[in-house]
């Protein structure tokens, strides 16, 4: 399949950078949107801060992987100096939220050459990834090693295992993930039980614009032995089980994808046909935009305009809530906004989502 056929990418871009004292912020698609700043040399001073920060927690006896997020909000808010922050969203985000999703630039920067760190770009191809990366980023390949590539179904457990330990991965590694399709390597691995996984708050771009360090040479991680914890998968959705639920409400099915693929004009995003399958959407899904979650810029929306665009569609926090859009890059991205940052408690991707669904010549479609 030509992969011309993949999710339109919003090309937005502007990500999470530290932010200066009297500047206000607000959360983004992969990022922390900083109105009016743009991210100089100084960045390599913070680096420096990052690392006495991380040497001073040790010398008190702060353990670095316990505390390793509770350092950048110890560092981040040593730069915000007296930021007030205007946003619920950015509220929220500096707090729980951002802990438990977003890593900072500066502190991956400053911990490239930590072994307990590890770095995953996701996408749909080598081209990016071999034109240039963040220093020993392994790839993953949205289509060959997330899914199936015969019939983009999802992995199973033992399958994500075996991907976990050909990239030499280990259950102490934090790994973040940025590129193409973040969210979809985060969601999935904190699905299979790999908690210590991030997203980092920024694109390959800002990574490269700021003057971080990035390079061509290719990484060999050497196996590991990985054995992921032996617990039911919560957060993930099979085509089975939804097919079996159609009709009956519950869950909540929130589609994502843009109006031309919900309506049926169009299977893939970017309107290729090579590949193709039937357009159309799951019978009684809800349709909610992911750009309509984002402002002009590329920024989230406040929690107040979040709530009431979920509201007018009945998407509840008392809901079950399973997401979908093509591939489940986007839908993940949905499931972050809704879990992890409004705080819904049920929230389950469908990763095989249209690719599957829509090449499968049992399940039911409307239009």
């Amino acid at each position: 399949m030509s992969k011309s056929c993949v999710e339109s990418r919003r090309d937005k871009s502007g990500t999470p950078r530290f932010i200066p004292p009297g500047h206000t912020f607000s959360l983004c698609s992969s990022r922390l949107h900083l109105r009016g700043v743009r991210l100089k040399t100084s960045v390599f001073f913070l680096m420096n801060c990052a690392r006495f920060l991380s040497t001073l927690l040790s010398t008190i006896g702060i353990k670095k992987d316990s505390l390793r997020l509770q350092g950048d909000t110890v560092l981040q808010k040593l730069i915000q100096g007296g930021n007030t922050l205007t946003d619920n969203i950015a509220m929220q985000a500096d707090n729980t939220a951002l802990a438990e999703v977003f890593a900072q630039p500066i502190w991956l920067a400053s911990h490239l050459d930590d072994p307990d760190v590890r770095v995953v770009e996701v996408d749909v191809s080598r081209a990016a990834y071999d034109q240039g990366h963040i220093p020993g980023a392994i790839l993953w390949n949205a289509y060959t090693d997330l899914h199936h590539a015969e019939d983009y179904s999802p992995l199973e457990r033992s399958e994500f295992e075996k991907l976990l330990r050909r990239s030499g991965l280990t259950p102490d590694a934090t790994i973040v993930f940025y590129g193409y399709g973040p969210y979809l390597g985060f969601w999935l691995t904190k699905a299979y039980g790999h908690q210590r996984a991030l997203v980092l708050n920024g694109t390959r771009q800002d990574w490269r614009e700021a003057g971080l360090p990035w390079t061509t040479a290719l990484p060999e991680p050497v196996p590991s032995t990985y054995t992921l914890p032996a617990a039911e998968v919560t957060q993930l959705k099979s085509l089975e089980a939804l097919q079996a639920a159609l009709g009956s409400g519950d869950p909540l099915i929130l589609d994502v994808r843009s109006q031309a693929e919900f309506v049926g004009e169009r299977f893939w995003p970017s309107g290729a046909t090579a590949g193709a399958g039937r357009p159309g959407h799951i019978p009684g899904a809800v349709h909610l935009p992911i750009d309509l979650l984002h402002t002009a810029d590329g920024a989230f929306q406040s929690a107040a305009v979040l709530q009431q665009l979920l509201r007018e569609r009945g998407v509840a926090a008392s809901r079950s809530i399973v997401t979908y859009c093509t591939i489940g890059a986007r839908a993940s991205e949905a499931a972050t906004v809704l879990r992890y940052l409004l705080g819904y408690p049920d929230v389950r991707v469908y990763d095989g989502s249209w690719a599957q669904w829509g090449t499968q010549p049992q399940t039911p479609i409307e239009t």
